[in-house]
């Protein structure tokens, strides 16, 4: 029934959680190691639930524990689900060899607004696929599904193509 107080640093998330998880933590908590609130991610489900605090808040816990027991609780509703993500890829033939990639993501986070993180820039790569003209470069417009969760369009994209189309 223990919850376990992380101090974010040089570790992982996952190699955090997944030592205290063996340890018999019933939850953790991990607090930033600089000022203000963090984001942090697992790169993969947690066995325990695991929520994220501010450095103060933290430190406060320390605090509090210095002077005995202390009492949390640690409750996290959520879901974990497989999803289908695609890149969206126009290609304008050139009379050459060589291709010229202009590329965007257009997915968001919730930390920003996602006309500048990254609609902005899917919107140039349209707008440059609707003035390009012939050439001797092939001209492929791209955006990438999935790049907020580990750029995993565009790694995508990179593992499909053949050792010739990677020169």
């Amino acid at each position: 029934g223990r919850i376990a107080l992380i101090q974010r640093g040089e570790t992982t998330f996952d190699e955090k959680i997944a030592a205290v998880a063996r340890d018999g933590a019933a939850g953790a908590i991990i607090f930033n190691n600089a000022p203000g609130n963090f984001r942090g991610r697992l790169s993969q489900l947690a066995s325990i639930p695991v929520v994220s605090i501010s450095q103060d808040e933290g430190n406060l816990l320390l605090e509090l524990l210095k002077r005995g027991t202390v009492t949390v609780q640690v409750s996290v509703d959520a879901t974990s689900e497989e999803r289908r993500g695609q890149n969206i890829i126009a290609t304008r033939r050139g009379t050459g060899a060589g291709t010229l990639v202009f590329g965007a993501h257009y997915d968001s986070v919730e930390a920003g607004p996602g006309a500048n993180d990254n609609a902005s820039g899917a919107a140039v790569v349209l707008e440059l696929a609707r003035l390009a003209r012939p050439g001797p470069l092939t001209m492929r417009f791209i955006t990438f599904s999935a790049e907020e969760l580990g750029l995993l369009g565009s790694r995508y994209y990179v593992s499909s193509l053949t050792q010739a189309e990677r020169q």
